[in-house]
């Protein structure tokens, strides 16, 4: 069940990411709209570390295989630095 909460804040904390873009197209005020994107932004980066404390190690060391294999060289790739 903990691990189930783990991966529900995990997701959440991407969907606020998602809604920062979105406070524009709300009828505020400058102020509210600074108030409402720190908010989401705190309240996102406090649900991602929570998310990771809750899911642990193993969780964390997939993340930065996948994100590493997305970002990282391909395989069979070459060398992308340039011998000047």
């Amino acid at each position: 069940m903990l691990k189930l909460i783990g991966y529900i804040m995990f997701v959440m904390s991407f969907v606020l990411w998602l809604l920062v873009p979105a406070i524009p197209l709300f009828e505020l005020s400058a102020k509210q709209m600074a108030a409402w994107a720190t908010g989401l932004f705190i309240a996102a980066e406090v649900l991602f570390w929570v998310s990771l404390l809750i899911l642990g190690k193993e969780f964390w060391a997939r993340i930065k295989q996948s994100v590493s294999r997305f970002f990282g060289r391909r395989s069979g790739s070459e060398d992308s630095t340039l011998d000047v």
